[in-house]
Formats: C-alpha cells, structure tokens, sequence
C-alpha cells in the first residue's frame, strides 16, 4: 500500500521542482538582460519547459475530476437509497421497478472496493425509476417527498421521463433482492443494490459505482 503513495510524493516533487526551475530562469534571463527583450532561442526555451508542464499535470487533472465524479455519484446513490428506506418504512414494500423499456436487463457490473480488491455483481437491472419518492405519483397516494431532484438530471423526454441520470448521462440502475416465498407464493424484496455505470457509461471495467443496502 506503501508504493504509489511514495510514486505520487516523487511525482509530485518532480513537478515541483519544474516549476521552481521555470521561475528561476525567467528571474535569471530578466535579471541578466533588463533592458532587451527576449530572444528567440529564450523564449522557445520557456515555452517548451511550459508545455512540459502541462502534459505533466493534465493526466492528474483528469484523475481528480473522474474521482470526484464518481464521489459525487456514490452521494447521490445514498441520498436515493435512504428514500428508497424511507419508502419502504412508509408504504411496507419498495417502490415497484421500472418496467418501461428496457425493463430489467441481466447485466454483470464490476468494481474495485476501499481495499482495491475487484468486485462484481449480476442480476437483473431496472433502470432507476424515482417517481414513486415524489409528491403526486400513483405508486406514492400520501404525496410524501421522499428525496429532492434537480430537474435536470431527470428525463427531459417522453422515453424517459422518470429516469435519474448519474454524472455521465447515464441513467442509474437498481437491482431488487428478494427472500424467500410468503404464504401468498410472493417473493417481496427484502434489499437493493444501486449502481452507476461510472465514466465508461457501460456496465463492467472495474468503474461502476455501487451501493447496496444494508
């Protein structure tokens, strides 16, 4: 666990010492020749130390954006998993899945846990449908306001009007876990798991951002 945090302390005084060395030649050439303008070969000398510097630190810009995405996807998945609680607290069972097209889909979603040890789960994934949480929906007849959701990350057309998307555009999916057969010969749900599709948008690639209930 020790090894890529001693490769980012190297990199990073790498990085570092770029910069100082940057500073200290425009310093140097500005000091020596305060009267003239730069020269071409010095110019060109700085330009490139800059370009270097920024292929240097772009793939670290991009790393950061992509993890904070992904956090930003695993809150939301807990703020609709504790609706989804609440819901069940409320009503007794889960809210029904979404059965508009595609309905649910076998599908096989992969991912690396805290500890970097690669996970996978397969079952059959709705897309999300949070209707059910909000005020005015036939599944929801008390009108509680189980979460709040921005407009904009719901569907804005007539195939998907119900739909969350996660940070990528992609809509999150739900797998329903269920016990064992009641007297009624029904299997109700008992757990969920919820699942973004992470930057790769597609299931699988070790990038899906999961969430499972307790």
């Amino acid at each position: 666990m020790k090894t890529p945090i001693i490769a980012s302390k190297k990199q990073n005084g790498f990085k570092a010492a770029i910069l100082h060395f940057t500073f200290y030649i425009l310093h140097c050439v500005e000091k020596a020749r305060p009267r003239r303008a730069f020269s071409t070969l010095e110019l060109l000398f700085v330009v490139t130390l800059i370009t270097l510097l920024i292929a240097l630190l772009t793939p670290g810009v991009r790393v950061l954006h992509r993890d904070a995405l992904k956090r930003h996807a695993k809150t939301e998945l807990e703020s609709i998993a504790q609706a989804l609680l609440n819901y069940q607290l409320a009503y007794g069972v889960f809210p029904p899945p979404n059965d508009a097209p595609p309905g649910g889909e076998d599908k096989t979603f992969t991912w690396t846990d805290e500890t970097r040890t690669p996970q996978s789960i397969s079952g059959e994934a709705y897309e999300l449908d949070l209707i059910p949480l909000l005020p005015g929906s036939e599944e929801n007849p008390r009108d509680i306001l189980f979460i709040t959701v921005s407009p904009a990350r719901m569907g804005k057309t007539d195939e998907s009007p119900r739909l969350h998307f996660d940070p990528w555009g992609v809509p999150y999916r739900i797998i329903f876990l269920y016990g064992e057969k009641n007297e009624d010969d029904e299997s109700p749900a008992t757990g969920f798991i919820l699942i973004s599709c992470g930057p790769d948008k597609t299931p699988g690639g070790n990038d899906d951002v999961i969430l499972q209930s307790n």
